[in-house]
């Protein structure tokens, strides 16, 4: 990824970790502010169930809330079921596993009425990929239709259909649900002209024998959620605000846990250039500078620090990627995740260390 700018840098070899550095948490709060929380909406039996989680990304172990709420032309009861899944990856090969479930709940809504809350606790689980494990636990809350969701269980849990073991059942009806709800309001009608969620909900109160498939915009609701890393080598030190202009320190520090001595290990910070499946919200490229990446060299279970300049242009939040990476063994490679949030110019100083 191309680098924006140029400051210095400083590396520091260590064998025993400072004290200081057992502080080296990052603030949830602020990388919570990374991402906006999804939120959706599907129609069911004329009415319209909004969905939505209160985060879009956690901590490994914490808690995702899930919000559903209905309206409707008049007061009716609809369920539906949470699908909760949890991505698997490759597990090292060309074939993608199916993702494990962590919940399948049926809720019961009153359309005008209340609203309904439920949480799931999120691991935090890394599939394996081609090099290396998932930078974060990726999962996928799924508001659907019950028998729908009953069946997308039912094929998840079959295994692969082919020689390589792909499920591809599966996995056409898993990328249909998405195809489903990647149209929100306003949506389309079978001639192509817009109509609103109302045009929708009066159309099936007229004919309610007719529900449309799945993958019909509307069928389904997808809201996606990620975890920061769990249990990664790597880890990050830094304030949890700076103000606009001023360039402050991130350490990055590493870790080799393995019993042999690497030659070159590249260590980068950059933008979080891996949180594709949530909507990113942290100051763009372009009023950030960072440090250049720097090659090290590491003894067996040998700790190192790096210390990385960066200065923003703009208020907003900062995004902090810190990852590795080794050639000769993608199994050492992995990343960190932080976020400093940057203040207005005239703002009282408040660049404070993690507490």
């Amino acid at each position: 990824m191309q680098k924006i700018g140029l400051a210095a840098f400083c590396v520091t070899t260590c064998v025993l970790v400072p004290a200081a550095l057992h502080t080296l948490t990052a603030s949830s709060k602020q990388v919570a502010k990374l991402a906006a929380p999804d939120a959706q909406a599907l129609i069911l039996d004329g009415v319209r169930i909004d969905a939505a989680v209160d985060k879009a990304i956690v901590d490994p172990g914490d808690k995702v809330k899930v919000t559903l709420k209905a309206t409707g032309a008049k007061t009716q009861k609809v369920t539906v079921d949470v699908l909760v899944l949890e991505a698997t990856g490759t597990g090292g090969g060309r074939v993608e596993s199916p993702p494990n479930k962590v919940a399948l709940e049926q809720v019961s809504l009153v359309a005008n009425g209340p609203a309904r809350e439920m949480s799931f606790s999120l691991r935090g689980y890394r599939g394996a990929e081609m090099e290396g494990l998932s930078p974060f636990g990726r999962y996928t809350i799924l508001v659907m239709r019950p028998r729908d969701a009953k069946k997308l269980d039912r094929l998840r849990r079959k295994g692969g259909s082919d020689e390589m073991g792909y499920n591809e059942p599966f996995f056409t009806m898993y990328e249909t649900v998405g195809d489903s709800i990647k149209v929100d309001p306003p949506t389309q009608d079978q001639d192509g002209t817009e109509a609103s969620f109302a045009d929708v909900i009066e159309t099936a109160n007229e004919d309610g024998s007719n529900e449309p498939e799945l993958g019909t915009p509307g069928t389904s609701a997808r809201l996606d959620v990620v975890t920061r890393p769990k249990g990664s080598p790597v880890a990050i030190k830094s304030p949890e605000t700076a103000r606009v202009g001023e360039p402050f320190t991130v350490t990055v520090r590493v870790t080799n846990r393995s019993q042999t001595r690497i030659e070159k290990m590249r260590v980068e910070l950059s933008k979080p250039e891996m949180l594709y499946s949530v909507h990113y919200k942290g100051l763009d490229e372009e009023h950030v500078q960072m440090s250049e990446p720097v090659e090290i060299a590491m003894k067996p279970r040998e700790t190192r620090e790096i210390k990385f300049t960066v200065t923003a242009s703009a208020a907003g939040i900062v995004g902090l990627y810190a990852h590795t990476w080794n050639d000769d063994n993608y199994n050492l490679n992995d990343v960190a995740l932080d976020a400093v949030e940057i203040l207005p110019k005239d703002s009282a100083p408040q660049i404070v260390g993690r507490r």
